[in-house]
């Protein structure tokens, strides 16, 4: 969850971007998304394949109205596998096609 949003002058609402890392090998996940209303990101992999993969963004705060007023929050995330319950066929995993 993003830290709470606050215009010290009370003049401006915030902006929440996201943003690849061009540099980055594996760039922003496109199973990634953010609510809002919440504050939080969200990532829903869809398949096995993101599994181990390291993906790098940027998240940047801004005020709407500034291009000068930002704060860049530099990240990370690594998709790990899911963790099954031994003996437990309900936590198996399934795969579509």
């Amino acid at each position: 969850m993003l830290p709470p949003l606050e215009d010290v002058d009370g003049n401006d609402d915030h902006q929440v971007l996201i943003k690849a890392i061009d540099d980055a090998v594996e760039r922003y996940p496109h199973f990634m998304m953010y609510d809002n209303s919440t504050r939080t990101l969200i990532f829903k992999p869809e398949n096995q394949f993101n599994e181990g993969r390291l993906f790098y963004f940027t998240i940047i705060v801004k005020e709407q109205n500034s291009d000068s007023v930002k704060k860049p929050y530099y990240c990370s995330v690594k998709v790990l596998p899911p963790k099954f319950q031994k003996n437990d066929p309900k936590s198996a995993p399934t795969f579509t096609g």
